[in-house]
Protein backbone atom coordinates (compact mmCIF):
# COMPACT_ATOMS: atom_id res chain seq x y z
CA UNK A 1 0.00 0.00 0.00
CA UNK A 2 1.59 3.39 -0.93
CA UNK A 3 0.87 5.83 1.92
CA UNK A 4 1.03 10.27 1.06
CA UNK A 5 2.92 12.23 2.90
CA UNK A 6 1.45 15.23 4.44
CA UNK A 7 3.44 18.47 3.14
CA UNK A 8 4.66 18.86 7.25
CA UNK A 9 6.47 15.08 6.50
CA UNK A 10 7.93 16.21 3.31
CA UNK A 11 9.40 19.38 4.37
CA UNK A 12 10.22 17.28 7.57
CA UNK A 13 12.14 14.65 5.14
CA UNK A 14 13.45 18.18 2.94
CA UNK A 15 15.73 19.50 6.19
CA UNK A 16 16.88 15.92 7.00
CA UNK A 17 18.23 15.54 3.12
CA UNK A 18 19.84 18.93 3.67
CA UNK A 19 21.52 18.24 6.85
CA UNK A 20 22.85 14.68 5.10
CA UNK A 21 24.22 16.13 1.97
CA UNK A 22 25.42 19.05 4.40
CA UNK A 23 23.53 21.92 2.77
CA UNK A 24 23.15 22.63 6.23
CA UNK A 25 25.61 21.83 9.22
CA UNK A 26 25.65 21.56 13.10
CA UNK A 27 25.36 25.32 14.18
CA UNK A 28 23.94 26.83 10.82
CA UNK A 29 20.88 28.57 11.30
CA UNK A 30 18.40 27.81 9.35
CA UNK A 31 16.07 30.53 6.98
CA UNK A 32 13.17 32.28 8.89
CA UNK A 33 9.46 30.15 8.25
CA UNK A 34 8.42 33.02 5.38
CA UNK A 35 12.00 32.36 3.59
CA UNK A 36 11.05 28.70 3.70
CA UNK A 37 7.68 28.64 2.57
CA UNK A 38 8.86 30.85 -0.15
CA UNK A 39 11.54 29.20 -1.55
CA UNK A 40 9.26 25.79 -0.87
CA UNK A 41 6.10 27.03 -2.14
CA UNK A 42 4.19 26.18 0.48
CA UNK A 43 2.27 28.10 3.49
CA UNK A 44 3.89 28.49 6.99
CA UNK A 45 1.73 26.51 8.29
CA UNK A 46 3.71 22.99 7.94
CA UNK A 47 7.48 24.34 7.83
CA UNK A 48 6.47 25.01 11.80
CA UNK A 49 4.97 21.70 12.38
CA UNK A 50 8.08 20.06 10.47
CA UNK A 51 10.71 22.11 12.61
CA UNK A 52 8.52 21.59 15.54
CA UNK A 53 9.12 17.57 14.97
CA UNK A 54 12.98 18.18 14.04
CA UNK A 55 12.72 20.44 17.09
CA UNK A 56 11.48 17.59 19.76
CA UNK A 57 13.67 15.19 18.08
CA UNK A 58 17.38 17.13 18.83
CA UNK A 59 17.58 17.46 15.69
CA UNK A 60 17.19 21.66 15.52
CA UNK A 61 17.15 23.64 18.65
CA UNK A 62 15.19 26.91 18.89
CA UNK A 63 16.55 29.57 20.37
CA UNK A 64 14.15 32.30 21.47
CA UNK A 65 14.67 35.49 19.90
CA UNK A 66 17.07 34.43 17.53
CA UNK A 67 16.14 31.65 15.46
CA UNK A 68 16.26 27.58 14.81
CA UNK A 69 19.84 26.00 14.72
CA UNK A 70 20.61 22.55 13.90
CA UNK A 71 21.83 21.14 17.08
CA UNK A 72 25.73 20.86 17.43
CA UNK A 73 24.86 17.98 20.30
CA UNK A 74 24.16 15.14 18.35
CA UNK A 75 23.80 13.01 21.57
CA UNK A 76 20.42 15.58 22.02
CA UNK A 77 19.07 13.03 19.48
CA UNK A 78 20.10 9.82 20.83
CA UNK A 79 18.76 10.53 24.31
CA UNK A 80 15.22 11.55 23.01
CA UNK A 81 15.52 8.85 21.00
CA UNK A 82 16.00 6.61 23.84
CA UNK A 83 13.65 8.10 26.11
CA UNK A 84 10.73 7.89 23.26
CA UNK A 85 11.54 4.26 23.27
CA UNK A 86 11.43 3.70 27.07
CA UNK A 87 8.37 5.95 27.04
CA UNK A 88 6.70 3.41 24.60
CA UNK A 89 7.63 0.42 26.48
CA UNK A 90 8.89 0.61 30.02
CA UNK A 91 9.82 -2.90 30.39
CA UNK A 92 12.31 -2.45 27.54
CA UNK A 93 14.57 -0.72 31.12
CA UNK A 94 15.71 -4.06 32.09
CA UNK A 95 17.43 -4.40 28.39
CA UNK A 96 18.69 -1.00 28.98
CA UNK A 97 20.61 -2.12 31.61
CA UNK A 98 22.07 -5.36 30.47
CA UNK A 99 23.37 -3.11 27.37
CA UNK A 100 24.75 -0.73 29.49
CA UNK A 101 26.70 -3.37 31.31
CA UNK A 102 28.35 -4.32 28.40
CA UNK A 103 28.80 -0.93 27.57
CA UNK A 104 30.45 0.27 30.63
CA UNK A 105 32.42 -2.79 30.80
CA UNK A 106 34.28 -1.97 27.32
CA UNK A 107 34.40 1.33 28.12
CA UNK A 108 36.39 0.95 31.42
CA UNK A 109 38.71 -2.09 29.18
CA UNK A 110 39.69 0.67 26.26
CA UNK A 111 39.84 3.25 29.04
CA UNK A 112 43.06 1.61 29.96
CA UNK A 113 44.45 1.21 26.94
CA UNK A 114 43.70 4.76 25.63
CA UNK A 115 43.70 7.37 28.66
CA UNK A 116 46.26 10.33 28.79
CA UNK A 117 47.74 10.66 32.10
CA UNK A 118 45.45 13.77 32.67
CA UNK A 119 42.48 11.62 31.74
CA UNK A 120 43.71 9.18 34.51
CA UNK A 121 44.16 12.27 37.10
CA UNK A 122 40.66 13.34 35.90
CA UNK A 123 38.86 9.97 37.35
CA UNK A 124 40.95 9.56 40.25
CA UNK A 125 39.74 12.52 41.62
CA UNK A 126 36.19 12.69 40.51
CA UNK A 127 36.37 9.07 42.31
CA UNK A 128 38.33 10.76 45.76
CA UNK A 129 35.93 13.78 45.52
CA UNK A 130 32.62 10.84 45.58
CA UNK A 131 34.28 9.01 48.79
CA UNK A 132 34.90 12.46 50.72
CA UNK A 133 31.14 13.48 49.89
CA UNK A 134 30.32 10.59 51.74
CA UNK A 135 31.52 11.26 54.94
CA UNK A 136 30.87 15.15 54.68
CA UNK A 137 28.18 17.05 57.41
CA UNK A 138 25.33 17.81 55.17
CA UNK A 139 21.96 17.56 54.15
CA UNK A 140 21.01 14.00 52.77
CA UNK A 141 19.47 15.02 49.83
CA UNK A 142 22.20 17.32 48.90
CA UNK A 143 24.70 14.25 49.51
CA UNK A 144 22.75 11.80 47.01
CA UNK A 145 22.25 14.84 44.84
CA UNK A 146 26.36 15.39 45.12
CA UNK A 147 26.92 11.27 44.67
CA UNK A 148 24.62 11.00 41.65
CA UNK A 149 26.21 14.12 40.08
CA UNK A 150 29.91 12.66 40.60
CA UNK A 151 28.81 8.64 39.78
CA UNK A 152 27.81 10.38 36.03
CA UNK A 153 30.83 12.75 36.04
CA UNK A 154 33.21 9.00 36.91
CA UNK A 155 31.22 6.92 34.45
CA UNK A 156 31.38 9.49 31.50
CA UNK A 157 35.10 10.63 32.31
CA UNK A 158 35.53 6.86 31.78
CA UNK A 159 33.58 6.79 28.89
CA UNK A 160 35.76 9.99 27.00
CA UNK A 161 39.06 8.35 28.03
CA UNK A 162 38.22 5.63 25.42
CA UNK A 163 38.61 8.38 22.83
CA UNK A 164 35.38 6.92 21.01
CA UNK A 165 32.85 9.33 20.95
CA UNK A 166 30.30 6.69 20.10
CA UNK A 167 30.70 5.41 24.03
CA UNK A 168 30.47 8.45 25.19
CA UNK A 169 27.55 9.56 23.61
CA UNK A 170 25.66 5.97 23.96
CA UNK A 171 26.23 5.93 27.84
CA UNK A 172 25.68 9.81 28.38
CA UNK A 173 22.21 8.87 27.02
CA UNK A 174 21.59 5.94 28.71
CA UNK A 175 22.25 7.18 32.39
CA UNK A 176 19.69 10.15 31.43
CA UNK A 177 17.15 7.67 30.28
CA UNK A 178 18.02 5.40 33.79
CA UNK A 179 18.14 9.14 36.01
CA UNK A 180 15.77 8.12 38.26
CA UNK A 181 16.16 4.44 38.72
CA UNK A 182 19.76 4.90 38.84
CA UNK A 183 18.84 7.58 41.80
CA UNK A 184 16.37 5.22 43.94
CA UNK A 185 18.81 2.67 43.16
CA UNK A 186 21.85 4.23 44.66
CA UNK A 187 20.04 5.50 48.39
CA UNK A 188 19.82 1.90 48.59
CA UNK A 189 21.68 0.73 52.37
CA UNK A 190 25.52 -0.26 51.55
CA UNK A 191 25.49 1.02 48.18
CA UNK A 192 27.14 4.36 48.67
CA UNK A 193 30.39 2.76 50.26
CA UNK A 194 30.40 -0.51 47.61
CA UNK A 195 29.96 2.09 44.89
CA UNK A 196 32.98 4.24 45.90
CA UNK A 197 35.14 0.87 46.48
CA UNK A 198 35.01 -0.23 43.55
CA UNK A 199 35.09 3.24 41.92
CA UNK A 200 38.91 3.44 43.55
CA UNK A 201 39.39 0.08 42.55
CA UNK A 202 38.68 0.53 38.93
CA UNK A 203 40.62 3.92 39.00
CA UNK A 204 43.74 1.77 40.20
CA UNK A 205 43.55 -0.71 37.42
CA UNK A 206 43.26 2.20 34.51
CA UNK A 207 45.86 3.74 36.49
CA UNK A 208 48.29 0.60 36.03
CA UNK A 209 46.81 0.18 32.60
CA UNK A 210 45.15 -3.54 33.22
CA UNK A 211 42.79 -3.52 30.75
CA UNK A 212 41.73 -7.02 31.66
CA UNK A 213 41.54 -6.31 35.89
CA UNK A 214 39.61 -2.70 34.79
CA UNK A 215 37.02 -4.39 32.89
CA UNK A 216 36.16 -7.13 35.41
CA UNK A 217 36.28 -4.89 38.73
CA UNK A 218 33.73 -2.21 36.13
CA UNK A 219 31.33 -5.48 35.35
CA UNK A 220 31.30 -6.16 39.01
CA UNK A 221 30.13 -3.12 39.95
CA UNK A 222 27.25 -2.50 37.01
CA UNK A 223 26.60 -5.97 38.76
CA UNK A 224 25.83 -4.79 41.68
CA UNK A 225 23.85 -1.89 40.51
CA UNK A 226 22.35 -3.85 37.77
CA UNK A 227 21.05 -6.14 41.37
CA UNK A 228 19.65 -2.66 42.68
CA UNK A 229 18.04 -1.24 39.70
CA UNK A 230 16.29 -4.55 38.99
CA UNK A 231 15.43 -4.46 42.26
CA UNK A 232 13.47 -0.73 42.65
CA UNK A 233 12.05 -1.15 38.99
CA UNK A 234 9.84 -4.16 40.41
CA UNK A 235 8.82 -2.37 42.98
CA UNK A 236 7.84 0.50 40.81
CA UNK A 237 6.14 -2.18 38.53
CA UNK A 238 3.63 -3.36 41.88
CA UNK A 239 2.92 0.46 42.61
Amino acid sequence: MIVRKTIGEQIFDYIINEIRIGNLKPGDRLKDERSLAEELGVSRVPIREAVRSLCQMGILNSRQGEGTYVNTNSSDVLKNAMNLYMLLDQTIMLEFIEVRRFMETESARLASLNATDEEIKEITSIAKQREAAADEDMDEEKRHELLDELDRKFHLTVAKATHNSVFYNFLDSIRTTLKIHQQEAAKQPGMMKKTNTLHRKVCEAIARRDSKEAAALMQQHLMDVERVLIKTFNEWKEK
